[in-house]
């Protein structure tokens, strides 16, 4: 009995699909991208990177 219990705890519940895994690694790519455009940029230009960056995850989400 002991032993199917370890067996089960080391089985992961959930294994993502390689599309999901490539969507994700896309995803945490545009948000660094996005991170660090902001954090370089300079105070007057603030405004227009916030717009820039949700203008770039609204086409990556396919958003209007």
């Amino acid at each position: 009995m002991r032993k199917s219990i370890l067996m089960e705890a080391k089985q992961p519940k959930y294994i993502p699909s390689k599309e999901k895994l490539g969507y994700r690694a896309e995803l945490e790519q545009l948000i660094f991208e996005i991170s660090t455009n902001i954090v370089n940029l300079p105070t007057k230009k603030t405004d227009k990177g916030i717009n820039q960056a949700l203008r770039k995850m609204g086409e990556f989400t396919g958003a209007d």
